[in-house]
């Protein structure tokens, strides 16, 4: 313990006034915690980090504030969460939150989670789509990939030349 809090604690008559003590000491400290813990929760977007590790970060800072017996509510999650995720997330977040009763905040994790992995797996399907199709289409002048006939007496003729 600090000396400060052992200091209260020797001079205390009663428990309560020992607790008393203490929680008036430190209630500046937890409400600039709170604030500072807010804010980096309104300011907490997903950008280029993975889904997984914006959740995480987004629901350590829950944790934070529901320790200090500031937690927020269900609906405030889900809302708060919805804003830092990016355009990426626009139609999701249109089609969840457009009309009530929202989700809770554990059924729109899943929910995100199941859309971000339809959404992985639609992009890469597109993508194997494209490089099939490029690599049917070839170079050469008839888009069959090789070298014309033209291309082939050129070659031929500087071969030989001396």
């Amino acid at each position: 313990m600090k000396e400060e809090v052992l200091s209260m604690i020797f001079y205390g008559d009663t428990t309560y006034s020992i607790w008393k003590s203490i929680q008036e000491q430190r209630l500046p400290d937890t409400e600039d915690n709170e604030a500072q813990l807010k804010n980096g929760l309104y300011a907490l977007s997903k950008g280029t980090i993975s889904l997984d590790e914006y959740i995480r970060k987004f629901e350590e800072t829950c944790d934070k504030l529901a320790t200090i017996k500031k937690p927020l509510g269900d609906a405030d999650k889900v809302f708060q969460i919805s804003y830092g995720l990016g355009d990426k997330y626009k139609e999701f977040r249109i089609v969840v939150l457009s009309k009530p009763p929202y989700l809770s905040f554990n059924q729109f994790i899943m929910s995100l989670q199941n859309f971000e992995w339809v959404y992985l797996t639609e992009e890469r399907q597109q993508l194997n789509h494209n490089q099939a199709f490029f690599r049917q289409r070839g170079r050469g002048k008839g888009h069959r990939g090789g070298i014309t006939m033209a291309q082939k007496e050129k070659m031929s003729k500087k071969l030989l030349q001396p």
